[in-house]
């Protein structure tokens, strides 16, 4: 009937839904009865960071470190920062944060992952779990997947696709002056941070996380999230670039951007203009410590690796830079540290 009576009936049909894997399996999947009777797709993506630097800004928080962070860990999600405010946590620290949403009794974020994975997997979670876990633990490659998964590395592609192309839960990196096509030098990470972080730091040790034994995760947060925001603060420090190039307040325009690797040393992100030869290379330091020239020495050198005709540098850091490297008067050098970035996404 719809086939044959829609085009002349003013009704808009609508169907929304937030598992993912379902949704494309109720739409493209050529089994199923509604395949090939869409008209439109709309794939709403998580809020970018300016909109929620202002959503932790109304709630009351005023650290820029702290905005970081807390976009670091639950990423563009409203719902996440709908449920900080309904708690009162607006304004809070961190660790106050975590501690009522995610490591008490009836904290609301408790069965948040759980839930998700099982709408997504349903019975067949385990593999799946298993490559995220091995994914959000630093093993990126597929040699390093199959192992922890319990997969032979020729059943890996199935999976990895499904959670690529199904879920939309990873994604493939290869290093930025490869072709992705053509490449085997490929990594996978999880496309959503708290994804990241709960699976890196709860469901390793789910039996202790649901025994109730939270002073356990407690005693090691500051660590953990100390570690985490090292990862994190790459792909906050990679969306500004983003951000900024697409008004022209880059420090040049950039057709590409990615990380880089090779066997020997790796640079966090590299940003590419291939028709004037300009190019970024960027260092991301999360640290407790200033960051000095050693660092920026580092860099330089493992730019080497990546003839240019043009070199700029950018360095990030949560704790700012030593007056030393403050001193540099090169004018092919950034240096942000979190009220820079601040300041950037203020505009």
């Amino acid at each position: 009937m719809w086939d044959t009576w829609h085009k002349q009936s003013s009704i808009h049909l609508i169907a929304i839904g937030s598992v993912v894997g379902l949704m494309k399996k109720v739409f493209q999947d050529a089994k199923e009865p509604l395949y090939g009777r869409l008209t439109r797709e709309i794939d709403l993506s998580p809020l970018p960071i300016e909109a929620i630097y202002q959503i932790a800004t109304d709630l009351g928080f005023q650290s820029p470190t702290d905005i970081l962070t807390l976009y670091g860990i639950f990423g563009g999600m409203p719902r996440y920062y709908e449920i900080i405010e309904s708690m009162g946590l607006g304004g809070s620290t961190i660790r106050q944060i975590l501690h009522q949403a995610l490591f008490s009794p009836f904290a609301p974020f408790r069965n948040e992952m759980r839930d998700i994975i099982l709408s997504e997997f349903g019975g067949t979670a385990h593999t799946y779990l298993a490559i995220l876990e091995a994914i959000a633990t630093g093993k990126t490659r597929r040699s390093e997947i199959a192992g922890p998964a319990g997969l032979p590395a020729t059943s890996l592609s199935k999976y990895l696709r499904e959670l690529s192309d199904l879920f939309d839960l990873i994604e493939r990196e290869v290093p930025i002056t490869e072709q992705s096509w053509k490449t085997k030098k490929s990594r996978y990470k999880i496309r959503d941070p708290f994804i990241t972080f709960w699976m890196r730091f709860i469901y390793r040790q789910l039996s202790i996380y649901e025994s109730g034994n939270f002073p356990y995760f407690l005693n090691r947060l500051n660590t953990c999230v100390a570690e985490f925001m090292g990862f994190a603060f790459e792909n906050i420090t990679r969306e500004l670039l983003l951000k900024l190039n697409l008004h022209n307040r880059a420090p040049f325009y950039f057709h590409r951007i990615g990380r880089w690797w090779d066997r020997q040393s790796e640079i966090d992100l590299v940003a590419l203009n291939s028709e004037t030869r300009q190019t970024l290379f960027v260092e991301c330091k999360w640290t407790s410590t200033p960051v000095g020239t050693d660092v920026l020495q580092t860099l330089k050198h493992r730019a080497q690796n990546l003839p240019t005709a043009n070199a700029f540098y950018l360095i990030t850091s949560k704790s700012g830079f030593t007056d030393t490297l403050k001193n540099l008067r090169d004018p092919h050098l950034y240096l942000w540290d979190p009220n820079d970035i601040a300041t950037f996404l203020k505009k």
